[in-house]
């Protein structure tokens, strides 16, 4: 099941799409970078939940240095 982790405010921004036919279905990966304050209790193996889409966390990158933001690298697939 989910558990709820945190509520934050994000810049969430699409990076790149791509699209593959695979057994007849057309799968479609999109690619989000989402800024947020630090918080260290955010993992890789949690999702972002925005106006009902999922983001998969797939890599976290500190910004400055200075445990002040974060870029998280999201994946949504569609199907």
């Amino acid at each position: 099941g989910w558990e709820f982790v945190c509520d934050t405010w994000a810049s969430i921004r699409p990076a790149s799409e791509r699209a593959v036919a695979f057994a007849n279905q057309l799968q479609v990966s999109i690619t989000h970078t989402v800024l947020i304050r630090y918080n260290p209790i955010i993992k890789v193996s949690d999702v972002v939940e925005h106006d009902g889409r999922r983001l998969d966390i797939q890599t976290i990158r500190e910004m400055d240095g200075e445990k002040r933001y974060m870029q998280l690298m999201c994946l949504e697939e569609i199907r």
